[in-house]
């Protein structure tokens, strides 16, 4: 790894500091993009939300020192960048995805009422929705979209 200029890492951010790399970029794809200095990484590392959407769109946070270096690389890949604070990443997924993650906790009894027959179509569209997205996000999206309620 010592001989990448960019190195591309999805893991949790406690284990960076594990990574044996001198001068690399590490772009760490983290959808909660925690600010990596309040947790010790010294490491020169930027957090980047990769939406996994078909617009192939990257947040880079405004704040770093790498941004123009993750800007050209990312673009490079084919992405579309957008730049924002975390403050203003974390009120656009607040905005777009907690109204979602309210309604996981109705997956026990929409489940209970499809196997008993008492589901309309759109109450079954709406499982299959809640169970895609429980499935789709992982513990630390799950965590922080929690923390906004």
């Amino acid at each position: 790894m010592n001989n990448c200029d960019i190195i591309h890492v999805c893991i949790p951010s406690h284990w960076l500091p594990k990574l044996s790399t001198h001068s690399s970029l590490i772009i760490l794809h983290d959808s909660t993009m925690k600010p990596l200095e309040e947790i010790g990484i010294k490491l020169k590392s930027i957090p980047v939300h990769l939406l996994m959407n078909e617009e192939n769109t990257a947040i880079v946070d405004t704040d770093s020192l790498f941004k123009s270096e993750v800007e050209h690389h990312l673009k490079s890949l084919g992405f579309l960048i957008h730049f924002m604070t975390r403050q203003e990443h974390e009120m656009l997924m607040q905005k777009s995805q907690i109204p979602l993650f309210k309604l996981l906790h109705l997956i026990p009894e929409l489940q209970q009422w499809n196997e008993q027959g008492l589901l309309t179509p759109s109450s079954k569209d709406l499982l299959e929705v809640l169970l895609k997205r429980d499935l789709a996000w992982s513990p630390s999206t799950k965590k922080s979209l929690g923390r906004h309620l």
